[in-house]
């Protein structure tokens, strides 16, 4: 059998070390789910400010065409071509987004354009001149189609479409009923809006967020979840329901998550955010989801380990110490009993009872009076004992 010094000194230093773990463990979770939380609010705070940054652009760019409809020289029947060109050409540099900004007459046919290109083109069978004709009007992302040609060298350069972006060009449609004093229709101002600025928008972020959380990125779905700016290969292609809803909540609104992403095998920490248009601007309904990888946490692991790894060398030095208190401890109580242990068997073999140590614990003084009883009632039998 163990000593009792040696048992209580195992005892005491396993208990303590054993604490120290779950210890080190259980703060250890908790740091890695502050951590989490906090890599969360921070995405959500970027998703959002992406989100309304969309819907603040778009809102001033939908009062830029609505102004623009009623510029005097747009509304005078008397007006030259040269004239209604400049008033779409200073808006065009006033904001070089705009891809291509013209007049259309009330039949549907280009009357003059900003840069020049598609006038007496007939656009009649198209949804923002129809729309355009009762109120304004703003129209999702699309390709450009036939005005790819037309447009892509006229207002970008070659350079735009030069590696590594080869990205086609894609628009968003504003258009605004041009009206004379009696409201009697005049035509309809109608803006192409390159998608280029919302891309450009989103790369600052992401530099932004990629210095303080590497490997960030930011998507923009349209509102029935197609991946409007992105990876490449998602371009177009609907974002699965997983990455919006899927994983663990970190929020209870579920607006950041941890859990899967659309091109990638690791797990995500993600956030979304809705645009919800700006002042008589109705938004499109686009979402924001913007997410870094799990395993890009490394720095904060690190952390998360140097802290476990504190904690356990604490408890540690912890234990060690209580086991060396038990130890001394031990003696001090071991050493007594030893001594009444050997006076009880000094007793038993008909000896005289030695001098009984003083207990330093209730149970030695005890055991010690037992004894000393025990003698007492020998020697009244007759028995030879010492007292």
């Amino acid at each position: 059998m163990p000593r009792l010094r040696l048992a209580l000194a195992l005892g005491f230093g396993t208990l303590g070390f054993l604490a120290a773990l779950a210890l080190a463990i259980l703060v250890s979770r908790e740091a890695t789910r502050r951590l989490e939380a906090e890599v969360g609010g921070q995405l959500a705070e970027i998703a959002g400010q992406m989100a309304r940054s969309l819907d603040l652009g778009m809102f001033e760019r939908w009062r830029d065409i609505q102004i623009a409809a009623t510029s005097d020289s747009l509304r005078d029947p008397g007006a030259g071509t040269d004239a209604k060109r400049a008033v779409m050409r200073r808006l065009q540099e006033t904001y070089p987004a705009y891809s291509i900004i013209g007049l259309i007459d009330p039949d549907g046919r280009v009357a003059v354009t900003s840069i020049g290109a598609l006038e007496g083109a007939d656009v009649s069978g198209r949804t923002y001149f129809q729309a355009a004709r009762e109120r304004p009007f703003v129209g999702d992302v699309h390709p450009a189609k036939l005005l790819q040609a037309v447009l892509a060298p006229a207002v970008h350069g070659p350079a735009i479409h030069e590696p590594p972006f080869h990205e086609p060009l894609r628009l968003l449609d504003l258009a605004a009923p041009v009206r004379d004093p009696d409201g009697r229709l005049l035509g309809v101002l109608a803006a192409h809006l390159d998608w280029v600025w919302a891309r450009d928008m989103a790369r600052s972020l992401e530099g932004s967020l990629r210095s303080h959380r590497g490997g960030a990125e930011i998507l923009i779905l349209s509102h029935d979840g197609t991946v409007l700016l992105g990876p490449p290969p998602l371009q177009g292609n609907r974002l699965p329901e997983t990455v919006l809803s899927g994983g663990r909540a970190l929020d209870p609104q579920g607006t950041s998550r941890v859990g899967p992403w659309p091109d990638a095998a690791a797990g995500y920490l993600s956030a979304s955010a809705r645009t919800n248009g700006e002042r008589d601007y109705p938004g499109l309904g686009w979402r924001v989801v913007d997410g870094r990888p799990v395993n890009r946490r490394r720095q904060h692991g690190l952390q998360v380990a140097a802290l476990r790894w504190n904690i356990l060398a604490a408890g540690s030095a912890v234990a060690l110490a209580a086991a060396v208190l038990a130890w001394l401890l031990a003696g001090l109580i071991a050493r007594p009993l030893r001594d009444l242990a050997a006076a009880a068997g000094a007793l038993g073999r008909d000896g005289p009872l030695p001098p009984l140590p003083r207990a330093i614990v209730r149970e030695g003084a005890m055991i010690a009076d037992a004894l000393t009883g025990a003698a007492d009632e020998l020697a009244r039998r007759g028995r030879p004992s010492a007292s």
